[in-house]
């Protein structure tokens, strides 16, 4: 199934695919751009919000999550919200310019502790992608539950292998704040230096 992916906050008429539809004599604006983990993290069943009301079981839920479907929140004029997945999107408003889809990187991180705090993985993602794409990333941190429960010497060497394996144990605000202390420390001693020549200098020419 092919998705088509609106940008946000485009408006105008949209072609939906059955079940789904859309009053071609409306217009409609994009106002959120959501994953079903968003959704179920809301509190929302995506299959009664979305599948059920225009009569789709659950294979319909399940095929579009095999699919990493996009859920696309529409709302007209009045109001009136409408949720339908990309995959049932026939057309979207041309705004005349290149077509853009919503980038969304889903990355495994493995098995970590319950209170390990995301702050800095989430600084350290944030400033690689900004450097090498030039956008500020978007972040939805989740967590998956684990079957087997993890043992105190398995945590201990689990804990050892991942520190064995880092290699850039500074992010680059840090580099950057630590490198800008060292400048100024030498710009110091180079103003100290300066100084002392120039009154061993004056000393040399007194009378």
């Amino acid at each position: 199934m092919i998705r088509m992916t609106p940008p946000m906050g485009i408006s105008g008429a949209f072609l939906f695919r059955a079940p789904f539809v859309a009053d071609t004599d409306k217009s409609y604006t994009v106002i959120a751009i959501r994953q079903f983990n968003e959704l179920i993290a809301r509190g929302q069943e995506p299959l009664k919000l979305i599948y059920a009301p225009v009569g789709l079981t659950e294979t319909a839920y399940k095929d579009d999550l095999s699919l990493n479907a996009l859920v696309i929140c529409l709302r007209d004029k009045d109001g009136s919200l409408i949720y339908v997945p990309d995959t049932y999107i026939e057309r979207y408003p041309s705004m005349g310019s290149i077509p853009y889809s919503h980038l969304v990187l889903a990355v495994s991180l493995g098995m970590w502790p319950e209170n390990r705090s995301t702050d800095d993985i989430v600084q350290a993602i944030t400033e690689s992608v900004k450097a090498k794409i030039g956008v500020d990333p978007v972040f939805y941190v989740t967590r998956a539950p684990v079957s087997d429960h993890v043992s105190e010497q398995q945590h201990t060497q689990l804990t050892a292998a991942r520190r064995a394996a880092v290699t850039h144990t500074e992010t680059d605000t840090a580099i950057i704040i630590r490198l800008s202390d060292k400048v100024a420390e030498l710009q110091r001693t180079i103003d100290e230096q300066t100084l002392l020549i120039e009154a061993l200098v004056a000393a040399q020419n007194a009378p």
